[in-house]
């Protein structure tokens, strides 16, 4: 029964689960607040942190437009002709 008495800490029932954090510059914030923020370049600050692998969507909409520009390869008829020979 030693869980029952534990000290410090918050329970484990009190405790919100969550799948990603985010942070700006060791604080925590939204994921809205993260996506809006842009790092100033050359400065000290640690900038933007997250556990998440896609925060803002960007990889999604990179996948989204490579498919959009595939086509299927096809030969035209002088190049049929050129194998055939």
């Amino acid at each position: 029964m030693g869980y029952l008495h534990t000290k410090g800490g918050v329970s484990p029932l009190k405790q919100r689960v969550q799948k990603y954090w985010f942070k700006i510059n060791g604080k925590p914030c939204s994921q809205k607040q993260y996506c809006a923020y842009k790092n100033k370049p050359g400065g000290d600050e640690p900038g933007k942190t997250t556990n998440h692998p896609d925060p803002c969507g960007i990889k999604a909409k990179h996948k989204a437009g490579r498919e959009k520009l595939r086509k299927p390869t096809v030969l035209t008829e002088q190049q049929t002709k050129n194998l055939k020979k």
